[in-house]
């Protein structure tokens, strides 16, 4: 019984599936740049941005701005927002 229940489950699967499409031919670029500005001894600023390229490289998808403040406690830690 579980044996013709397999059987149907995959006939019908393979009848109703559409075709399967691999990967596109698309070349695709992802760029990036990035400062830090010291605002105190042991602070920080920073902010970076990130932009890819996609269709070729042809068309601009993506844009990723990118702002934080870190904060040097002791000489062991250091905390920071992103």
């Amino acid at each position: 019984m579980v044996r013709l229940l397999s059987s149907i489950t995959l006939l019908v699967g393979l009848l109703y599936c559409s075709p399967l499409i691999g990967q596109v031919k698309n070349a695709g670029l992802w760029t990036s740049a990035g400062f830090e500005f010291k605002l105190v001894k042991k602070g920080a600023a920073s902010i970076s941005e990130g932009v890819r390229y996609n269709e070729n490289i042809r068309k601009v998808g993506t844009i990723i701005t990118d702002f934080g403040v870190s904060y040097k406690y002791k000489n062991h830690f250091q905390f920071a927002v992103g």
